[in-house]
């Protein structure tokens, strides 16, 4: 975890500028969030404030964390109007809370089935979690040219799902998204990612590097540009009753 965080404090100010993805998740998720703007709410992962951004208009009820620093004084200064605070995701403050949120951030966490149980601690009778994350399939290009393990395992909508009705919680709605986003080249796919902050630099010599970028290109290259396929679950779950 310390070297994902320290990832992410290294990636702060340049993040917003590569955060494609994650402004498609975000805006994906807010589709879901609910009417009403009487509920307390705490955000986990909230980066530099991405999704936080449709979370503004309830103001004083909304509480936004990550574990990152320097994520959190971005934030902060991006979105003033919310309160912000410094917290491992895994281990949440208690509200109780109606609702907890996260974009883009689930997937990065080990043990996601504890994380899971202590989010449904901390939440209110009834109270819910909308969440999106990458899963299974999610930058399949680059594991299929490069050989590369990615930093983390991809999991499956369908473990997630289990993880869910693990951890005590009822799923109210969910689906699978696959989007694939088109770069310039690969090299320009390949340092959005890790401008990203939460992927490992693995270490390539510059020659074997060219060769990859070569291959994926020569794979992957369309009228539209480079490919780089993310694949998306999202959901909304409730405490059971």
């Amino acid at each position: 975890m310390s070297t994902i965080v320290s990832g992410f404090n290294a990636a702060a100010e340049e993040y917003l500028h590569y955060a494609h993805i994650q402004k498609y998740c975000a805006n994906s998720l807010a589709r879901w969030l609910p009417q009403s703007k009487d509920c307390r709410i705490l955000e986990l992962g909230a980066g530099p404030g991405v999704f936080t951004n449709y979370l503004e208009h309830w103001e004083k009820n909304v509480c936004a964390t990550d574990a990152s620093e320097a994520m959190c004084k971005l934030g902060q200064k991006n979105i003033p109007a919310v309160s912000w605070k410094q917290m491992d995701a895994r281990l949440p403050e208690k509200g109780p809370w109606d609702l907890i949120c996260s974009s883009s951030m689930l997937q990065w966490l080990d043990e996601p089935g504890q994380t899971l149980h202590n989010w449904k601690s901390v939440l209110a009778p009834h109270g819910r979690v909308l969440c999106s994350l990458f899963v299974e399939g999610t930058l399949r290009e680059w594991a299929s040219v490069s050989g590369i393990s990615a930093p983390l395992v991809w999991h499956s909508p369908e473990f997630w799902i289990e993880s869910l009705l693990n951890s005590g919680l009822s799923i109210v709605r969910c689906e699978s998204e696959t989007k694939v986003l088109y770069y310039n080249s690969a090299l320009d796919a390949l340092r959005t990612i890790h401008k990203l902050g939460a992927s490992s630099s693995p270490k390539l010599g510059a020659g074997h590097l060219r060769r990859l970028m070569k291959t994926y290109e020569k794979h992957y290259n369309s009228n539209h540009g480079v490919a780089a396929t993310w694949v998306i679950f999202r959901f909304e779950a409730v405490v059971s009753s």
